[in-house]
């Protein structure tokens, strides 16, 4: 397993700036902390400052990132704004975000479409318009569409919702809006609340209608797999016998949309003033978390599916949920009941592990905005459910895009398709086949079983970007593996401890 380990700050590099505080007072402290000056531990490591001195962002030698930020809300925010600010302008644009939703939908960019439009009107009307003209004019059109769209119909719906988001996490936004326009890329809230809270307004929108297309027999099916762009997502949590150890391991793939994603993505730990330490991998802008494991050996992530159990009304969202579970739970059982007692509104699977204390374990939490279900290991499928539950062992438990539970399925009109049930079986039956010998690399090798050339799946060719990232956590131990940006980079390694 190829790993490049990013350590925690050197504390050499500390002993040396604390050294320089004491005997060189000519020096000040917001010389020495020049954010704009990068320091290197001779290790190929390079290292660049908050202001304020408690934020670092640390690049490795292959350019991925570590950022670490600390303190108040606010504080962290900005830590997290100046730092990353051209990410974060760059990831909260009008533009990258619309086409970051169109990917997500009928998987092509903003660009794509202009292209599409551009290059038949030149063809028709060249002779006639500068083509120039044309190119302008299709330019407009595009970007008044985007910011009507943005401002009729997504930032209603996440206006509506925002009394919902705990205010320690608006703080936190506004915090990285201001890093990020102090450090020279002005960046408004508002898009910042669209990147962190405008997937379940776009899940909102259109849910209703993929899950009726879903079901409908008589749909061809070449119209039914256009829509499995939107279910990619795989997790599973084993556990005592099923380790070669006993240690919890929890596996994330996160396979969303290489736009943006693969250009930006991060380790980022965060220190707050309150609640848990955690780590996360994620992007610039995200106050919320997609990924995350904290110091009480909790770990977070999801899957997404169509049901028609859905509302606009649907609280903070499945980024800011995730978030606060991660801060704030310190056992299985509180994780499960923040998210039972939740404001819901869409159909999402949360893939929850504990690694330290009396809790061991893991669960799928399978809701919408009127229905739960956490699917533990003991959980036992009826024989006449739809769709058959592979595991069977009280120490594993795994989930991709469809809900196991029969009366999930039933009361929330959701169904799987035969891209997530073939993903499930696959990986389901790997963590089978390798239970009682599954340690950290046979753990990665499961969650990262679609690895090109792998089934076929992605193609053939491993250079290619991973559609956002995979990773692997040690609830027990702490250690977070992560694979993000293109197959055939390092596997990034971090501890929490």
């Amino acid at each position: 397993m190829k790993k490049f380990r990013i350590n925690k700050f050197s504390s050499s590099v500390t002993l040396l700036i604390m050294l320089s505080i004491l005997f060189v007072p000519a020096l000040s402290l917001s010389n020495m902390i020049n954010p704009n000056v990068q320091t290197s531990n001779g290790s190929g490591e390079t290292y660049i400052h908050s202001p304020d001195g408690k934020g670092y962002l640390k690049t490795n030698s292959d350019g991925k990132k570590l950022l670490h930020v600390e303190g108040s809300s606010y504080e962290m925010g900005y830590q997290h704004g100046y730092l990353l600010a051209e990410g974060v302008q760059y990831m909260t644009s009008t533009e990258y975000l619309c086409s970051l939703m169109m990917d997500f939908v009928i998987d092509m960019t903003v660009s794509d479409v202009k292209e599409m439009f551009l290059k038949p009107m030149i063809a028709l009307l060249g002779w006639l318009i500068d083509p120039e003209i044309l190119e302008a004019f299709v330019n407009g059109t595009s970007n008044f569409m985007l910011e009507t769209g943005r401002e009729l119909l997504m930032m209603p719906i996440i206006e509506h919702n925002l009394k919902y988001v705990p205010e320690e996490f608006i703080e936190e936004m506004q915090g990285v809006a201001d890093g990020a326009t102090d450090a020279g890329y002005p960046t408004d809230i508002e898009n910042l609340l669209l990147l962190n809270m405008g997937m379940d307004a776009a899940v909102g929108l259109t849910y209703p209608l993929l899950a009726i297309v879903e079901s409908i027999p008589g749909i061809p099916l070449f119209i039914k797999r256009l829509f499995e762009n939107f279910h990619m997502c795989n997790g599973f949590v084993v556990f005592d016998d099923a380790t070669t150890d006993g240690r919890v391991l929890m596996g994330r793939d996160f396979q969303f949309s290489e736009y943006g994603f693969s250009e930006t993505m991060l380790i980022i730990e965060q220190f707050p003033n309150k609640g848990y330490n955690f780590v996360a991998c994620s992007a610039p802008g995200f106050v919320g978390l997609g990924t995350a494991m904290n110091s009480r050996g909790i770990g977070i992530g999801s899957q997404m599916l169509t049901a028609l159990d859905l509302s606009l009304d649907y609280g903070m969202g499945l980024f800011f949920t995730m978030r606060n579970v991660i801060q704030y739970a310190g056992e299985l059982s509180e994780a499960i009941d923040m998210v039972y007692n939740s404001k819901r509104g869409n159909p999402w699977i949360y893939s929850i592990g504990d690694g330290i204390g009396p809790e061991i374990g893991g669960v799928m939490l399978e809701t919408t905005a009127r229905n739960f279900f956490a699917r533990g290991c003991d959980y036992e499928q009826p024989s006449w459910a739809p769709f058959s539950q592979i595991e069977d062992k009280d120490d594993l438990v795994s989930g991709t895009n469809h809900f196991i539970n029969p009366w999930m399925n039933l009361k929330t009109i959701s169904w799987a398709h035969n891209n997530t049930l073939w993903r499930y079986e696959t990986m389901t039956n790997l963590l089978l086949h390798n239970y009682g010998t599954i340690d950290v690399d046979k753990g990665w090798e499961i969650i990262d079983f679609l690895h090109p050339p792998n089934y076929g799946y992605y193609g053939d060719d491993p250079h290619q970007t991973v559609k956002a990232a995979k990773s692997l956590m040690d609830l027990t131990n702490l250690d977070i593996y992560s694979l993000y940006g293109y197959y055939d980079d390092p596997l990034i390694v971090h501890s929490l401890n």
